[in-house]
């Protein structure tokens, strides 16, 4: 008997010695699984946040893509009109994500031109135009001028190879050709400028009027002498049988391009368009903080070209946010504060904000070719229509959220 217990006691150990290793042999397994799981998810985990810190790293705001400004609590609705092949510093900050952190749900419609945008003013909120498009809509549609976009720079003049104008400029009677331009826009008054700079005026030459978007496509197809082209299409004319004459900027004449919006919108969404427009302008900042980011922004001008079908390259997307010249946040505040004396001497009644001596720059030229009129230009500075409540709502927001601009 004792024989008999003795080896049915040793059945049970080595049988239970055998579960023990069995069991151990599972844990082991299960450990290790555990271990190489857990190890994945933190790499996941790491390379998630390493993506974040890379995406967020140039970018000069706070965490949830604000630049500090309060969200609104409720969703704000906005249209925002835009010119095609222009940089816009809303559509850049739209794909930052900035709008979407404040709450401001943003509908963006494109137009050829500023006549056209001006004239379809029933159709948005706010819009950017142009000096053209600027004069069109303070003087005919009473719209308010409250900020300015874009100096811009590169309007150019441009001649046939082997033509006459392209062999001599100096010579007034070069100038006598037929020129192919949108009539309205800027373009028309760097050309105008360009004629004055030599004697003649529009009154001298004959003229092709095109849509702003195909002027060069007309113009390259063989219509016309001379072309009077926008900066988009002057880095076309760069790289064609053309001769540069004259620039905005060899002519010293700066042209603004801003946003303007209705008095009814100021009268009833004036926090809503302080906050936008106060956003395009820490854009500028956001895109100027470093190459990365004018990088990035000029990839997203790009992929803009190519959603609104515009005959973009990267290297011309790259190009046009290098020559991009848009005012910080405290340029603009600035300008709508500062004044000073009509440069022409002609408005006596009042000393002038800076931004109304930026804005009369185009519009004199457009009177003195005809095509405004001297009370014109009293009403848009009677009426303060270069409306300056825009910026000082911002510098109050801005300042009760201590940003620094």
């Amino acid at each position: 008997m004792k024989r008999n217990q003795i080896n049915r006691l040793l059945c049970v150990i080595i049988v239970f010695s055998l579960c023990t290793c069995v069991l151990a042999g599972c844990n082991s397994q299960n450990s290790t699984s555990q271990s190489t799981t857990t190890a994945a998810e933190n790499q996941n985990q790491q390379e998630k946040e390493s993506e974040i810190s890379d995406q967020t790293s140039n970018t000069p705001m706070s965490e949830d893509l604000t630049f500090g400004l309060t969200p609104f609590a409720e969703q704000q609705k906005l249209r925002i009109a835009f010119l095609a092949g222009a940089l816009s510093p809303y559509i850049i900050a739209e794909k930052l994500g900035v709008f979407d952190a404040l709450n401001i749900d943003v509908e963006f419609i494109c137009f050829s031109g500023g006549p056209a945008e001006m004239e379809a003013n029933a159709e948005w909120d706010i819009a950017t135009a142009g000096a053209g498009g600027l004069c069109i809509g303070t003087t005919a549609y009473d719209m308010h001028m409250i900020d300015v976009m874009n100096y811009e720079e590169h309007h150019s003049l441009w001649a046939r190879a082997g033509s006459a104008l392209a062999e001599n400029p100096e010579d007034p009677e070069n100038w006598k050709v037929e020129w192919v331009y949108a009539s309205g826009t800027t373009c028309q008054a760097v050309l105008a400028v360009g004629l004055q700079n030599v004697g003649l005026s529009l009154a001298d030459i004959d003229s092709v009027n095109v849509d702003l978007a195909s002027t060069f496509t007309v113009f390259d197809s063989g219509t016309g002498d001379a072309a009077s082209t926008n900066p988009f299409q002057s880095t076309y004319a760069e790289d064609g049988d053309y001769v540069l004459v004259g620039t905005d900027i060899s002519l010293g004449f700066q042209t603004p391009s801003g946003t303007v919006t209705s008095q009814k919108m100021l009268d009833e969404h004036m926090d809503l368009v302080a906050t936008t427009v106060a956003v395009a302008h820490l854009t500028n900042e956001w895109i100027y903080a470093s190459d990365e980011n004018l990088q990035q922004a000029a990839e997203w001008f790009y992929e803009n070209c190519q959603e609104e079908g515009y005959n973009c390259t990267e290297e011309i997307a790259l190009k046009l946010t290098e020559w991009y010249h848009g005012p910080t946040t405290s340029e603009w505040i600035n300008s709508y504060i500062e004044t000073e004396p009509d440069d022409s001497g002609l408005y006596t009644k009042r000393e002038l904000l800076k931004v109304e001596n930026d804005f009369l720059d185009p519009m004199d030229f457009f009177i003195s070719e005809g095509n405004y009129t001297p009370e014109n230009r009293e009403y848009v500075l009677d009426n303060q229509l270069v409306d300056s409540s825009v910026a000082k709502a911002a510098k109050k927001m801005l300042d009760t959220a201590g940003i620094s601009y």
